[in-house]
């Protein structure tokens, strides 16, 4: 079956390794065909009008919320090293306190 570019639904891109600077220059080339269409009317003209506010909106909504997503991996990043390092110390401290007790029970006994 083929999709409205010709294209076989085998041949379509995984939506998931789309990225997102493609999508939104997606969205912009989209915005520039409805400027492209020849208006007659009135009516025309404010439905294109119209088709060209929601792109931008719709663009500009998934832009901030790439960027939301951006900033929440980030910090999911941040607050993940922060814990292994938390952790790293924690398993040292832990280490040392049998090293010690080891030792202690080894000279006492």
């Amino acid at each position: 079956m083929d999709n409205a570019r010709g294209h076989g639904i085998e041949k379509l891109p995984d939506p998931w390794l789309f990225d997102s600077i493609s999508l939104l220059q997606e969205l912009d080339n989209c915005r520039e065909a409805v400027t492209r269409i020849p208006v007659e009317s009135q009516e025309a003209f404010f439905a294109s009008n119209a088709a060209i506010s929601r792109i931008w909106d719709l663009r500009e909504r998934l832009r901030e919320l790439l960027a939301l997503h951006r900033q929440m991996q980030a910090n999911w990043v941040a607050s993940h090293t922060a814990q292994e390092s938390l952790q790293a110390q924690t398993d040292e401290a832990h280490k040392t306190a049998r090293r010690r007790r080891h030792y202690r029970n080894t000279w006492a006994g």
